[in-house]
């Protein structure tokens, strides 16, 4: 017997990209389109009518915006999933703080919505099997990251944060650095830091975030100040006000 299909609206306010997504969706097997919302009010109204299972939603609309349209959400029993279909990459970490279950840049690539298709589909058929609403986890988030979305070539890619290894700060965006390569995101470092684990990761200044595990050593630099040295070989400063905090960390085996 097969799967309900995703009962599904489509949110945006601009005529060619609903069209769009009506005909991609119209190509993928279990997707049942019931409606769409030319805005952030009507969308709220036609969730709370309809109660879709998926809900494909732009971010940059007139009066309320995606991100306005999920926080009104919050009271409902049954809330859908949440797709975001965007041209902005500078969202990333407001869609993982609701929750999104993926984040697609326009145009949309027919692979990529059935990625996040799937992605929703498998969330729902493990929270039924578990007897559980469709909602639970879909909007509240973890208390600490454990992905995010990030650009490359033009698409999101989902990062978990185990394969992080260092987060730079450079003027408006962060580095972050893996070992595989490196992702440039919009966000500010403050922003990011507040959402990781401090029990892996440590901030040794302003400007630099590196997991605890990559630390190998410290010394002693002159006049006060402290080095670490990173598995990758480099001498990293820790800033003069973070010392204390990283000694601290060290000390307990953070870097262990």
């Amino acid at each position: 017997m097969s799967a309900a299909p995703l009962r599904t609206l489509i949110v945006d306010d601009e005529p060619l990209a609903r069209r769009r997504l009506e005909i991609l969706c119209r190509d993928i097997e279990g997707v049942a389109i019931i409606g769409n919302a030319t805005n952030g009010t009507d969308a709220v109204d036609q969730i709370r009518a309809c109660s879709p299972d998926l809900v494909l939603l732009d971010i940059a609309m007139p009066d309320v915006n995606g991100l306005g349209v999920v926080s009104m959400l919050v009271d409902m029993a049954e809330r859908p999933a949440i797709v975001f279909c965007t041209a902005l990459d500078s969202h990333a970490l407001a869609a993982f703080e609701v929750a999104a279950v993926d984040y697609l840049l326009k145009p949309i690539e027919p692979a990529r919505l059935m990625q996040a298709v799937v992605r929703a589909r498998d969330i729902r058929g493990r929270q039924t099997a578990r007897g559980e609403h469709f909602d639970k986890g879909v909007i509240a988030a973890a208390p600490y990251l454990d992905h995010l979305w990030v650009p490359r070539s033009g698409v999101m890619r989902r990062l978990d944060i185990s394969e992080v290894t260092r987060i730079d700060a450079e003027g408006d965006y962060v580095r972050i650095g893996t070992a595989q390569g490196s992702f440039l995101l919009k966000e500010t470092l403050t922003r990011l830091a507040d959402g990781l684990d401090p029990a892996i990761f440590i901030k040794l200044r302003r400007s630099l975030v590196v997991r605890a595990q990559t630390i190998r050593g410290v010394r002693h630099a002159g006049l006060g100040a402290w080095e670490a040295l990173l598995a990758d070989g480099e001498w990293a400063r820790i800033g003069p006000t973070h010392w204390k905090a990283a000694k601290a960390r060290l000390m307990a085996g953070g870097a262990g």
